[in-house]
């Protein structure tokens, strides 16, 4: 029988897409493979010493929700099929790291996706839209600056802020076919 990969609970501070734990912030813990096999990746996560440790996960949520708030453009709710792919620390793409993600909304400024897996905070993706959009705004670059679960979906939702100017021209052009 095939094991379906959607009905996999792991750790809410696993993320697949970057294969790390987004637990410490600064980077200080490093799981190694057996761990990640053991508690990352299984229904025994709340087990892991680093997990039962970390009670401040309320904390962490009330900050994403306060991210969320800060919207610096109007957004245009939109869904489009987009495919990211991570830009590793020496610029070049990581296509062992792609992932398939729909658009929530989307502003001059930035887009909120959601997706199957948690994306880490502050990593650099270069993303590509599988819909049809003007060739100019199909693709670009974007840091993503916060993610989280869904409960009501149990779909991940994440804030990308563009880094680059022909990403920044999709917000307007969808804010300008929107207000005809």
């Amino acid at each position: 029988m095939a094991h379906d990969q959607t009905e996999t609970v792991c750790c809410p501070f696993w993320s697949n897409f970057a294969q790390k734990c987004r637990i410490s912030s600064d980077g200080l813990f490093i799981p190694l493979d057996d761990h990640i096999d053991i508690y990352c990746t299984s229904q025994d996560y709340s087990l892991c010493l680093q997990f039962s440790m970390n009670n401040d996960v309320p904390e962490i949520i009330d900050d994403v929700a306060e991210l969320e708030n800060r919207r610096n453009f109007p957004r245009v709710e939109a869904q489009y099929r987009v495919t990211l792919v991570k830009i590793t620390e020496t610029g070049r793409l990581a296509k062992h790291f792609s992932l398939h993600a729909t658009t929530v909304d989307i502003s001059k400024g930035g887009m909120q996706l959601a997706t199957n897996e948690q994306l880490v905070d502050d990593t650099r993706i270069a993303f590509s839209f599988i819909d049809n959009l003007p060739k100019e705004m199909q693709s670009g670059i974007a840091k993503i600056k916060w993610s989280k679960k869904n409960e009501t979906t149990g779909a991940y939702h994440a804030g990308l802020a563009f880094e680059d100017l022909p990403s920044k021209a999709i917000g307007a052009y969808l804010e300008d076919g929107r207000s005809r």
